[in-house]
């Protein structure tokens, strides 16, 4: 078995290297892009150092101060903090650490799913190939550069566990079952939610099964003893580790409840019907199929779609008919949700109009759904539906046929490569970045200096005041960067801010800090003394100065005069930063 495994993570292994290339011969200093990644490098960075330090400030990171509790302003990256820890140990490079988990997602989801599959349909081929196309799916592309997205790997083995427990009742499903939830729940609150929503669809199927069967006395006692176990355990254990999990969010909620989600927000975000025919900008298919970045790139694949319709076909056979409904039923749960609140669809001529959907009325009552921005997500639950009904359509290809095994083989052959066509991708178009080793010399300077109380650095705009479109501030590298370009701005300072380990008010997150936009306003005119009394205010020691992020014409404004009554030029660089000091 062990063995098995160890040559299937390889098969897996070696397309992800073929798919995601040249990302692995280039993981030390390149990332997908300069936003979002360069982000959880310093997230990485920041939960490894408080780590060490006996979790020391783990929640009031250095970025937006004085805002707290910053750490929960996007995901925590727990689980993803365990396994880069030891990378970041051995080689203080948080890119390494971002660029090895995100390739190790592949294999690991691989391997998820042809464990599930494998356990349902009873067959190795119909598993490997599973696994391939649940890794290797679109909407996993699509998510990259999102590091709590894509760590969906831990969704099939929750599946896997929580299937067989209440099917057998062993007490091994169910801690694979509850510890994958906690590796879902500690990568990403989406997940989290996705899991308790995949786990509603699978009871309930059971609930349906064993009241069908009209079972005896005794079986419905028993079925209802697992489900019974089921809760308590979820309750008394899940609950606990899980309140560790979401302390930060139930922080920040009590601190700052004017944030959440709103259903426009989660309407803008969710997916449209012409989403699931869009491919990634960097697949083979964008010449032929609408191409879009992120959760708009929803395309499952005609592969996919032939052989998960062959395998609803097999619900006629008895053995296989309630885990052909069960898994069509999440595939279902995952596709109607992506699309949120309310959308319009159409076939050829006809066209709905504005639909209300499910996801509008569960949002008032399931309160979890209020903390998610992005319904689209929901995709990759039908994405996990789908693969375990192809599954059943590659063992019917084997089993449903008496066609000699060469012309079996073909015809699957056939399906795995139009699959490899659909989801091949060009070479990705990495962006380079400097090493914490090769950092810019003002951020060495300032990683020397043990006197500073915070800092802030300029030009400081609103992010979305950028006139750059984001997905060209994305593909700046760092001396590239500008003042219409602020997302990347902020961004690369986040990402040296656990370099330099010095508090900012600079930063990026899921949620922007109103501390944030306030210095923006009150440094609008900096060094007004109206600028620098805000600082006095905040407890702000020195300004860090970029006069090359700006056009010309405009650098005078920050070269100041030495003899300034108010900022002393405490640090200047050959390449164009200065530090002051305020007095």
């Amino acid at each position: 078995m062990i063995k098995r495994l160890a040559i299937v993570f390889l098969i897996y292994l070696l397309l992800t290297i073929l798919l995601t290339w040249p990302l692995t011969p280039l993981a030390w200093d390149h990332v997908i892009n300069a936003g979002d990644p360069l982000f959880y490098a310093w997230n990485l960075m920041h939960n490894v150092r408080s780590i060490t330090n006996g979790f020391t400030n783990l929640l009031d990171t250095n970025i937006y101060y004085p805002t707290t509790n910053t750490l929960a302003l996007s995901d925590t990256l727990a689980v993803q903090t365990l396994f880069a820890a030891p990378i970041i140990w051995l080689t203080n490079n948080p890119v390494f650490a971002v660029n090895l988990y995100t390739l190790l997602t592949f294999p690991i989801a691989g391997i998820g799913m042809y464990l599930l599959v494998t356990s349902l349909v009873k067959h190795q081929w119909a598993g490997i190939i599973s696994g391939a196309m649940f890794a290797f799916s679109i909407p996993r592309f699509g998510q990259l550069a999102h590091l709590p997205a894509l760590s969906s790997q831990w969704l099939p083995f929750f599946v896997y566990g929580l299937y067989w427990f209440l099917a057998s009742g062993k007490l091994r499903h169910l801690t694979i079952a509850l510890f994958s939830f906690l590796l879902l729940l500690g990568s990403s609150a989406y997940l989290g939610v996705f899991a308790v929503v995949t786990t509603v669809v699978i009871i309930t199927c059971f609930i349906l099964q064993w009241f069908i069967k009209k079972p005896s006395f005794q079986m419905a006692k028993l079925g209802f003893k697992r489900l019974a176990i089921a809760k308590v355990t979820l309750i008394l254990i899940i609950a606990t580790i899980s309140l560790i999990l979401m302390y930060p969010y139930i922080r920040l909620k009590a601190e700052h409840p004017e944030i959440t989600r709103s259903l426009e927000e989660s309407s803008a975000r969710a997916a449209y019907q012409q989403d699931y025919f869009s491919v990634t900008q960097t697949s083979i298919l964008s010449r032929f199929l609408k191409s879009n970045e992120g959760e708009r790139t929803l395309y499952p694949t005609l592969a996919l779609i032939l052989l998960a319709g062959l395998g609803i076909l097999q619900w006629r056979k008895k053995e296989y008919r309630f885990s052909i409904i069960l898994f069509s039923a999440i595939a279902l749960t995952g596709l109607v949700l992506s699309f949120g609140p309310e959308r319009p669809f159409s076939i050829g001529p006809f066209d709905t109009g504005y639909v209300k959907l499910p996801y509008a009325y569960l949002y008032k009552v399931f309160p979890l759904l209020q903390i998610l921005r992005v319904p689209a997500r929901f995709s990759i639950v039908f994405m996990l539906g789908l693969t375990v009904l192809a599954g059943y359509g590659a063992m019917n290809i084997f089993h449903g046929s008496k066609t000699k095994l060469s012309f079996q083989m073909a015809k699957l052959s056939f399906v795995v490569l139009l699959f490899l066509i659909e989801v091949w991708q060009r070479p990705l178009p990495l962006v380079k970045v400097p090493t914490y080793r090769n950092a810019p010399l003002v951020y060495q300077w300032l990683r020397e200096q043990s006197t500073i109380r915070a800092i802030v650095e300029l030009p400081i705009r609103k992010i979305e005041e950028g006139k750059t479109p984001i997905q060209e501030q994305v593909r700046l590298p760092y001396d590239q960067i500008n003042e219409d370009a602020p997302l990347a701005a902020e961004t690369y300072r986040v990402y040296f801010a656990e370099f330099h380990n010095k508090r900012t008010v600079n930063g990026y997150s899921g949620y922007v800090a109103q501390s944030f936009h306030d210095a923006v306003n009150a440094l609008s005119s900096f060094p007004s003394d109206t600028s620098i009394n805000y600082l006095r205010a905040q407890g702000i020691s020195h300004v860090i100065v970029h006069p090359w992020q700006l056009a010309r014409e405009k650098r005078g404004r920050y070269i100041l005069d030495p003899n300034h009554p108010e900022l002393i030029t405490k640090f200047a660089t050959l390449d164009g930063d200065i530090v002051y000091e305020i007095k």
